[in-house]
């Protein structure tokens, strides 16, 4: 089975440029998401004070975090994948139409999961650079509101994917309890990363 983690960055490149519907926008959110929580793990490792063990608490919740985002994108793409297979299901008899439509819908709900998932890791990105701003080298302090602007534009991609497949959900609840969770991630991912370029920027110039 493919993983990304396994790709060179040319040929994921390559890929993501050709004509083939994937890799494509859920993919790259979520390797955005890994690219932060990258930039977040450097500047621990690049602070060295440290007395009460936050920069390394952080460290380790990054690390998880790189390793995870980049297996959210594995995710997506097999949930995007079974939305084409099932598209793609005969509908030549009135149950193979219903069968389609079943798995149409399970497999829209399924895509739009997995975005939702790439979301929620965003926030969690944005909030390590929120925590570690306060406590990180001031030379690589801008690195910190470079992964926090990674992640928010993780999570305004992968939000367009959620939206786009609950909105051709026939579950009406569904679709507003997904909604309703992107809607308040969004939320908490704009006042993390507003916090933390106040800090980032407060002695750069205007």
């Amino acid at each position: 089975m493919f993983h990304f983690s396994q790709q060179h960055i040319d040929a994921f490149l390559q890929d993501l440029a050709s004509s083939a519907p994937a890799p494509g926008g859920g993919a790259v959110s979520a390797l955005q998401v890994a690219m932060g929580a990258g930039l977040v793990m450097m500047v621990c490792n690049l602070t060295k004070e440290d007395p009460e063990g936050r920069v390394a608490a952080t460290l380790q919740q990054a690390e998880d975090l790189k390793t995870r985002a980049v297996a959210l994108a594995d995710e997506d793409a097999a949930a995007f994948q079974k939305v084409i297979d099932a598209y793609a299901l005969p509908r030549a008899t009135a149950e193979q139409k219903q069968a389609r439509s079943n798995n149409v819908q399970d497999a829209l709900r399924g895509a739009g999961s997995a975005a939702l998932r790439i979301v929620q890791a965003s926030l969690e990105v944005v909030c390590l650079a929120s925590e570690l701003a306060p406590h990180a080298n001031p030379h690589v302090i801008t690195d910190v509101g470079c992964a926090a602007c990674c992640a928010q534009a993780a999570a305004a991609g992968a939000g367009l994917n959620v939206r786009v497949n609950v909105s051709l959900l026939r579950d009406a609840a569904g679709t507003e309890e997904m909604l309703a969770a992107l809607r308040e991630n969004l939320s908490a991912i704009e006042k993390a990363v507003t916090a933390t370029l106040v800090f980032v920027e407060k002695d750069l110039p205007s």
